[in-house]
């Protein structure tokens, strides 16, 4: 049953008995109000292998396509230069 990896989660569940709030942190608490319970925990969750599947692609940009953009975008940058936006 075990395909994948085992990581253990370890840390304290604060639990406040006078209003039922509980919060979970990594380390044990040093300043607990006299309503409050520290329990620490240790759990050991089997984390699937997971396959990411990647596409792969080839785009093609024809050379003129890319010096008319670089163009645009040189003109709109002096532009905005100009204008002081930049």
């Amino acid at each position: 049953m075990s395909d994948g990896e085992t990581e253990t989660f370890e840390g304290y569940l604060v639990l406040d008995w006078r209003s039922g709030e509980q919060r979970q942190r990594k380390t044990e608490p040093d300043d607990l109000a006299p309503h409050q319970l520290a329990i620490p925990y240790s759990i050991d969750v089997e984390v699937p292998k997971v396959t990411v599947p990647t596409i792969e692609a080839a785009i093609e940009v024809p050379e003129a396509e890319v010096e008319q953009s670089v163009i645009e975008e040189t003109r709109n940058l002096a532009e905005e230069y100009e204008q002081g936006d930049a």
